[in-house]
């Protein structure tokens, strides 16, 4: 497995990573944090399954 990202990959990553960070900040929980998650998540794959995979021409 090689370690070569393109952007939107990245973008998921640190998106992701940064909304994870901001809601354990405080160390309580909610549950409009986990449908704050969730939401993000399906975003997140939406977007993927829609993304053209490398090399494949939109058309």
């Amino acid at each position: 497995m090689t370690l070569y990202f393109d952007g939107f990959q990245v973008a998921c990553l640190f998106i992701s990573i940064i909304l994870v960070n901001y809601l354990i900040q405080d160390g309580k929980s909610h549950w409009l944090e986990g449908v704050l998650l969730m939401a993000t998540y399906l975003i997140i794959a939406v977007s993927a399954w829609f993304y053209p995979a490398n090399g494949e021409v939109a058309g």
